[in-house]
């Protein structure tokens, strides 16, 4: 959408090119700008001057050519500003001041040097109007210098001289005047409209930007909810399809077996109801009491048994680090310890974690069959197989932390996260270092 002000300034600049083309009021016939008032007294005073001083006597005969003069002179202010407004093109300019010169100097000789004179003041004020002060100047000193031979040439008397030349030298640098105060009104309402239409644009600006933020951050908050579907859910509901399926298959022959799995299957079904209460809390912003160490004992103790064993082991203080952290520390565990039971066929399991200074390390181990990673790398983390290490490889990423899969076939797996404890706040300042640096 254009902005109203840029229509209003066309308009101004370019009037013919509007519908409303006619001036509403009669004042702004006789003079569209304030400086026609001036110049329009100015050429009827030199008419009123020459027809009432010298219609009666030898000169009337050059009254139809001083009133021809003196209207065309009257067109041409109106008919330039009408048609081009305050900024003409350079040809157009040159073309109308050369015929005001024209038609000033007809006037000056019909008029034998008398008050018309005082018409070469009006050049220099247009020609800083429409060609710089610099031009105005030089305009102004040439005609001080035709005014002062046409006066030595008419042969009048010292007296007479300085008179006038002292009248005209103070028209002129009036005309200069007025001209720097004129142009420095047009260049500040110029610069007030382009600080107008610039600040229209930055506020458009900041509201594409607003936009983007706003669809970024619901992108991100999609991506956070998928982690954590597929890390709390998802994670869980494997464990209930796992032991569902152990019951299934132990039903016929080992019905204690089956009612064990029966028994871990619906533990696990409490289990994700108290971890979506728990996430429903965090999205009321309310901080649970969480422990990660306590959460991770509860997590591995189901899963041993005489076939599969964990051990597990926690150093350090792990309240020196935010809430968040601990979480996503928490989900990376149940996302390795899911992939030992679906993938790896290990018989053992080794939990490490370590809460230093400034970083906690998380290290889960197993002897299982391997694989190798580069294979999940150029898969590029494609696939539902797969999404847990994507999701995980995102979230720590977003932490400033990292993640590191080391393993290959027979050798067993080590998966190393790295959370740093500010890496959150470094994050934030570091986003909102760049969106200032965009704006």
């Amino acid at each position: 959408m254009r902005n109203i002000r840029q229509i209003q300034r066309q308009a101004l600049q370019h009037p013919s090119n509007t519908v409303d083309w006619f001036p509403h009021r009669w004042q702004d016939w006789l003079a569209p700008r304030p400086f026609d008032w001036v110049s329009s007294f100015i050429y009827l005073g030199v008419l009123v001057d020459f027809i009432t001083f010298h219609a009666g006597g030898q000169s009337s005969a050059h009254t139809p050519g001083m009133i021809t003069a003196i209207l065309t002179l009257l067109a041409l202010d109106r008919w330039q500003y009408w048609r081009y407004g305050e900024e003409p093109p350079t040809y157009i300019s040159v073309i109308f001041f050369i015929l005001r010169i024209i038609l000033i100097e007809t006037v000056v000789q019909l008029n034998d040097l008398e008050l018309s004179t005082f018409l070469y003041i009006l050049l220099p004020f247009i020609a800083s109007m429409d060609f710089g002060l610099r031009a105005g100047y030089a305009m102004g000193a040439l005609v001080w210098l035709v005014f002062m031979f046409k006066m030595a040439s008419f042969g009048a008397d010292l007296e007479l001289i300085w008179s006038n030349t002292t009248v005209f030298t103070m028209g002129i640098v009036f005309a200069l005047t007025m001209a720097r105060v004129v142009s420095r009104e047009r260049f500040d309402r110029r610069r007030a409209e382009q600080l107008l239409i610039d600040l229209e644009h930055s506020h458009q600006q900041l509201s594409a930007y607003a936009t983007q933020s706003a669809e970024l951050a619901t992108v991100t908050e999609r991506n956070r909810l998928a982690r954590d579907i597929h890390d709390s859910l998802g994670h869980y509901l494997i464990g209930m399809k796992i032991q569902l399926e152990k019951a299934h298959a132990f039903y016929d022959w080992d019905a204690a077996e089956s009612k064990r799995s029966i028994q871990d299957a619906q533990r696990l079904a409490q289990e994700v109801l108290d971890d979506v209460r728990r996430s429903v809390g965090m999205l009321r912003s309310t901080e649970p009491s969480f422990s990660l160490k306590d959460a991770l004992v509860t997590l591995v103790e189901p899963l041993r048994n005489d076939r599969f064993t964990v051990a597990l082991t926690v150093d350090g203080e792990e309240r020196a680090f935010p809430l968040q952290i601990r979480l996503a520390l928490y989900r990376g565990a149940q996302e390795g310890l899911t992939n030992i039971q679906r993938h790896a066929r290990a018989s053992h399991a080794t939990i490490v974690l370590r809460f230093a200074v400034d970083q906690a390390i998380l290290q889960i181990t197993d002897d299982g069959v391997g694989f190798w990673p580069d294979d999940i790398a150029q898969a590029g983390f494609v696939g539902s197989n797969s999404y847990g290490l994507r999701g995980l490889q995102e979230r720590f990423e977003l932490m400033g932390g990292s993640m590191q899969i080391e393993s290959r076939p027979g050798a067993g797996t080590v998966l190393t996260i790295v959370a740093p404890r500010e890496g959150l706040s470094r994050r934030n300042e570091r986003h909102i270092e760049t969106r200032g640096t965009a704006l």
